[in-house]
């Protein structure tokens, strides 16, 4: 189980409000687009995941409700201020009982992935069309300075 609350750098009771302002500064930090850590691909599509599970109501209620199992487990009651990586080797052992929200986390996990690489796929196709608009214009430029060399060198020989 992931703590999708220290992830976001939220607190357990903030607002969808407050859930999308803190995803969108954390997408900011970490988005590989703006971030060349090596670790920023990954912590991007944990941001996602985070943010697909916590602004659904039924998966928030689901997750909160193992979240709070998972705290009462470990007798935990770390503050988000704390690094989610802390805790993390107790954090992946514990077990998630609810079959549908383990079902749903897999599907936010995969559209997460699949998002950061959509991102990142476009980021490549756009460098490219720049490159090669930039390739296409230049070459115009080449010509012109040519026949306008051979044009000055005709005109003065």
């Amino acid at each position: 189980m992931i703590d999708y609350y220290a992830i976001l750098n939220i607190e357990h009771n903030a607002t969808k409000k407050e859930i999308k302002a803190a995803f969108k500064k954390e997408a900011l930090k970490w988005h590989p687009d703006r971030n060349s850590s090596p670790e920023a691909t990954a912590r991007m599509q944990l941001i996602n995941e985070a943010y697909l599970i916590l602004k659904d109501d039924e998966a928030r209620l689901r997750y909160d409700k193992q979240y709070q199992k998972f705290k009462q487990a470990t007798g935990q009651e770390q503050t988000v201020s704390e690094s989610y990586t802390r805790e993390q080797t107790n954090w992946e052992s514990y077990s998630i009982d609810d079959d549908i929200l383990n079902n749903w986390i897999k599907k936010a996990k995969q559209q997460a992935k699949e998002m950061v690489m959509m991102s990142v796929e476009d980021l490549v196709g756009m460098s490219k069309a720049a490159t090669n608009a930039a390739w296409e214009k230049t070459k115009v430029m080449i010509l012109v300075v040519i026949i306008g060399n051979i044009i000055l060198y005709a005109i003065y020989n």
